[in-house]
């Protein structure tokens, strides 16, 4: 079969607003760039008829079986962050860990805001 007459088929071929069909990488680009200013930065109208519900009252407390469960979830032997902390000193002592962190995340949901020293960290 001629090569004028093959289907285009592949990832690199993209159709303009024309629709006409687009081989070339740079043309490719330009029309994918296109797209995604015109689908990021197009304002809706909205006309506010969602409704969500305040809820207040106290939060639900974080409990000891989480902490846990997300502890041993995580992997064993990264590097230590700027914290100088490692999963492996909490799993040391982990009755002692456990509830220390349980109490720390629970303060902290209390509190509603993180502390400034992790925002600074990560």
């Amino acid at each position: 079969m001629a090569k004028s007459r093959q289907n285009v088929v592949g990832v690199n071929c993209v159709k303009d607003a024309n629709e006409k069909g687009l081989l070339e990488n740079d043309e490719v680009k330009k029309v994918w760039r296109k797209y995604m200013d015109k689908l990021l930065n197009e304002e809706n109208t909205w006309d506010n008829a969602t409704t969500c519900e305040n809820v207040e009252g106290s939060c639900e407390l974080i409990r000891r079986d989480e902490i846990l469960k997300a502890l041993r979830m995580m992997k064993k032997g990264k590097a230590a962050r700027p914290t100088v902390i490692i999963l492996e000193m909490f799993m040391a002592d982990e009755d002692c860990s456990v509830e220390w962190l349980t109490s720390l995340c629970n303060m902290i949901v209390a509190q509603g805001r993180i502390p400034d020293d992790w925002i600074i960290v990560f």
